[in-house]
């Protein structure tokens, strides 16, 4: 599982990937509208938890090593699930519409071949 890939979703693209009939496609982003890929990319948020050690104790485990502050509670999430939760939703299948501050936010569709014609 690890030579294909290091996380969840890695995993997870690699399974859409393969298991994935040859009639269906995705839509990349144009030149013409490079910008969206871009804000996009901005919107992203987030990275990969580190966990240092995993033993933790109250009132023995410091901050910031020996010289540190004990911990007086602790609390712990598994945000693991989430990703399982997330694959599983519903995802867009369409040409993005982009609405821009600049264009009073009116709907611009994306698409080379137009609504109608893949209709």
């Amino acid at each position: 599982m690890l030579k294909d890939a290091v996380s969840v979703p890695g995993l997870t693209l690699r399974y859409l990937f393969k298991t994935m009939p040859h009639t269906h496609f995705f839509s990349l982003i144009r030149e013409k509208d490079k910008n969206l890929h871009e804000e996009l990319r901005k919107q992203v948020v987030g990275g990969p938890s580190i966990i240092v050690h995993r033993y933790h104790e109250k009132g023995i485990t410091k901050f910031r090593g020996e010289s540190g502050k004990a911990v007086q509670s602790l609390v712990g999430y598994d945000a693991n699930s989430l990703y399982l939760w997330a694959i599983s939703q519903e995802m867009p299948t369409e040409h993005p519409v982009r609405r821009r501050k600049e264009n009073d936010f009116q709907p611009e569709p994306i698409d080379k071949y137009g609504r109608l014609s893949r209709e």
